[in-house]
């Protein structure tokens, strides 16, 4: 935010933000399962929330003709079949899920980005795969594409075989005037996300049967070695923990 639409596409009608029916967790009314930060928050202005989505929506009109103009240049020049491109997000963006809107939590909404490639006899059209991919395998793509060593970096092109089965979450902790989190470290799978803040709670979910996160498992006794491995992974990971964090708090 601001979400500022060009004047040209301020008055173009758009689809509503996804019903909240569909989110599962939009302006959860049972938090008690949620860490302290989130159970203290009001209730989301739904008003507020479809407003601001419209207005995004209607911001990213110019980013479609942005570009559609990038690519019909590299096709008016020749080039668009010899060109990788890669069209991503920084970050996802919760609507009022678990009562919170923007980002700065471990939640799939706010961590997962779409990813789009197109590279002409490299890519096969219509391919989609459920890897893992992070920022930094963009990069060692990239890298890759290009015919270039990146002995340095922790990033695994996705034009090899080479997969990831979880990665760490982490985040300093959040203070007003933006909205108070503490900080935590996680680990998440495509599965899984287990994540420990500072004040001690921590959280579980399983995407499987849950992919809205509605319920918390990380204190349920069925549960408990899953935990157990989870924090194990998150705890090697967070090395050095994000300032503010400690395995002890609580």
């Amino acid at each position: 935010s601001p979400a500022m639409p060009a004047p040209r596409h301020q008055d173009v009608a758009v689809g509503d933000m996804v019903d909240p029916a569909d989110f599962g967790a939009f302006n959860e009314s049972d938090v008690s399962d949620k860490p302290r930060f989130i159970r203290r928050l009001p209730g989301i202005d739904q008003k507020h929330a479809r407003n601001f989505a419209r207005d995004q929506h209607q911001t990213m009109m110019s980013v479609d003709e942005l570009t559609g103009a990038v690519l019909d240049t590299l096709r008016a020049r020749g080039e668009l079949d010899n060109t990788l491109v890669i069209y991503m997000s920084d970050n996802g963006h919760l609507w009022g899920e678990h009562r919170w809107i923007g980002k700065n939590v471990p939640y799939a909404r706010t961590t997962e980005v779409p990813l789009l490639m197109r590279w002409y006899g490299h890519i096969a059209e219509g391919t989609t795969s459920d890897r893992i991919a992070l920022n930094v395998d963009v990069t060692a793509t990239m890298a890759e594409a290009a015919g270039v060593d990146m002995p340095w970096s922790e990033g695994r092109s996705l034009f090899g075989s080479d997969t990831r089965t979880g990665f760490v979450l982490e985040a300093i902790a959040q203070r007003p005037p933006y909205k108070n989190r503490p900080a935590y470290c996680g680990w998440r799978t495509a599965e899984r996300l287990y994540v420990r803040y500072g004040t001690g709670e921590e959280e579980l979910y399983l995407y499987k049967k849950d992919p809205a996160e509605r319920r918390n498992l990380a204190e349920s006794p069925q549960y408990a070695d899953m935990v157990k491995t989870l924090r194990s992974k998150a705890l090697e990971a967070c090395d050095p923990v994000p300032p503010g964090f400690s395995w002890d708090g609580g």
